[in-house]
């Protein structure tokens, strides 16, 4: 942990000496103007952001110059978060949308683009009828302050050879089929101690631990499947009769544990990054791995790098729990890759232009090729495109499948709260995980709690949308 405090903290530095560039540095030459991605890590994004880049100094960059900077994820995060508090933000960044965008509209730091999508161009993509389903996390007061892209969509991944040649049954989405909690340890413990054709381990799941985010997928999906898909939202904005204390968050983090303690994950996975548990899924040594749906374009790429290898995957619904309330077809994800304009940018027509370039069948079609993450842009999910099914991946269509069955859509919790809040339950996430030396659930729980009753008081939350 030590380590990546010390890189965030240098990460941070380097940002703040480089956005006080962006806006201080004088000179000849045209006026650069800057947009920022949290799309370092992926093999399929940066093509395509590359591309855009060139396209846009093509068309617009007679008297301007676009210049594209890529971080890790949550390097991005920490870096635009002290550039904003600086006030000397890039002009155009991207963002999930959720609590962390309205903090920075509360502080009026992100542009109103409400005009823009009522251009002809944004009316085609997003259509009117659909925008409160599909802007509804960056819209405040019927205003909206970012242009989306994609809808994530966090499954369990599994490698189909695997379970089929350990005889473990697969969930049919496609016919709603899903496991119940029993069934799911089950599969764990007939995964555990096997070995691949290449003589290697096989683990039951992979999750890369070090990315926080990622275990929280597991606590969010059973606070769901014990509570209900509307339990987290009341307690967050202290609903009477709604607590983090209450039992269905205690149960949820019993059940996390529960994980560790069968060993169900890779060892070593608390400080594994997001590149050990991708190898390991990737190389046929694990059989699930609970993970968004961006991860399918990358896993593709990688098998094209090993010489058009052909990888076994399929996906099935997080597992349910027995007397629990929630939904067996709820999903976790959320509208998201949203591009927003910094309202101190001093080059809004610039950034204006580069959101319209993002809705042309140009780039639109070059970002299915190389990423094909899910379209928000996509009629099967509201949007106004009718996109042929060659366009996507096998999975992500049947993603796309699951996703319009589904009662619900939870978008994770540390993009749908406040930074603070945020921050805290993904440091609570790994305390909760730990073999040893960690938390216990109803210490979480409580965390959970102090921290919005906090937000509460300092009026952060109870947190709205529309």
């Amino acid at each position: 942990m030590e380590k990546r405090v010390m890189l965030a903290a240098a990460v941070v530095a380097i940002a703040c000496i480089g956005a006080a560039a962006f806006v201080f540095m004088g000179g000849g030459g045209k006026p650069k103007f800057y947009w920022w991605t949290p799309h370092a890590g992926s093999p399929t994004h940066i093509p395509w952001h590359t591309e855009v880049e060139q396209m846009y100094n093509q068309r617009y960059g007679e008297n301007v110059e676009l210049v594209k900077v890529d971080y890790s994820t949550e390097d991005f995060k920490n870096a635009l978060e002290t550039t904003m508090a600086g006030d000397y933000p890039p002009d155009v960044w991207h963002s999930w949308g959720g609590g962390v965008l309205k903090d920075y509209v509360d502080a009026g730091k992100v542009q109103d683009i409400t005009d823009l999508l009522n251009e002809d161009w944004a009316v085609r993509l997003l259509p009117p009828e659909n925008r409160s389903k599909l802007l509804w996390n960056s819209t405040w007061n019927g205003r909206h302050y970012g242009f989306p892209y994609t809808i994530g969509v966090i499954q369990i991944y599994i490698n189909r050879s695997i379970f089929d040649a350990f005889g473990v049954e697969i969930p049919d989405v496609e016919k709603g089929e899903v496991w119940t909690w029993d069934e799911f340890m089950q599969a764990i413990r007939t995964f555990k101690g096997k070995k691949n054709s290449a003589g290697k381990d096989i683990y039951p799941i992979v999750v890369a631990g070090g990315e926080e985010w990622q275990l929280s997928f597991y606590y969010m999906y059973l606070v769901d499947r014990i509570g209900g898909s509307d339990y987290f939202r009341k307690a967050l904005n202290g609903e009477a009769g709604y607590s983090f204390t209450d039992n269905v968050f205690v149960r949820a983090g019993e059940l996390c544990q529960e994980l560790v303690q069968a060993e169900a994950f890779q060892p070593g996975f608390i400080n594994a990054g997001y590149d050990i548990a991708d190898f390991y899924f990737f190389e046929n040594q694990a059989a699930m791995y609970l993970q968004g749906s961006w991860m399918v374009s990358t896993l593709r790429y990688r098998m094209q790098q090993l010489g058009g290898r052909e990888f076994p995957l399929d996906v099935i619904y997080f597992p349910v729990i027995q007397g629990g309330a929630g939904d067996p077809s709820d999903l976790l994800g959320a509208v998201q890759d949203y591009l927003c304009i910094s309202s101190k940018s001093q080059h809004k027509e610039e950034a204006y232009n580069l959101i319209r370039l993002h809705g042309t069948d140009e780039v639109i079609n070059s970002f299915l090729q190389k990423v094909g993450d899910i379209l928000v842009f996509d009629s099967r999910v509201g949007g106004g495109l009718d996109v042929p099914a060659s366009k996507y991946d096998p999975v992500i269509l049947k993603q796309i499948g699951v996703l319009q069955r589904a009662a619900n859509l939870q978008m994770p919790w540390d993009q749908y709260t406040p930074r603070a809040f945020a921050l805290k339950h993904l440091e609570l996430m790994n305390r909760l995980f730990r073999p040893a030396g960690g938390m216990t659930p109803s210490e979480v729980a409580l965390e959970h709690q102090r921290m919005a009753e906090r937000l509460r008081s300092e009026g952060k939350l109870p947190i709205t949308f529309g």
